[in-house]
């Protein structure tokens, strides 16, 4: 997921196979105005549900401003060895 997240909107409890394969990322910038209530409730969601999470909110910028193939670049290698 990137530029913001929110908790699920339905009923979602993994299995064990989804939580095992099923990598989330979160990326949020600093200044973004929109998204920082939503991006803290949707990441902690998430891993209280188990899931593998990663997370970045420490990058500058306003509203998604960062390089969305940077940020697929410096985490998939994470999410795989997850």
């Amino acid at each position: 997921m990137l530029c913001g997240a929110n908790p699920p909107r339905v009923n979602f409890q993994p299995d064990a196979a989804t939580k095992a394969n099923f990598k989330l990322h979160f990326e949020i910038t600093t200044n973004d105005g929109i998204w920082p209530s939503a991006y803290q409730q949707g990441t902690a969601a998430y891993e209280q549900l188990g899931m593998a999470v990663t997370k970045d909110n420490t990058k500058p910028g306003g509203h998604c401003q960062f390089s969305q193939p940077d940020v697929v670049l410096q985490y998939i290698g994470a999410m795989k060895s997850q």
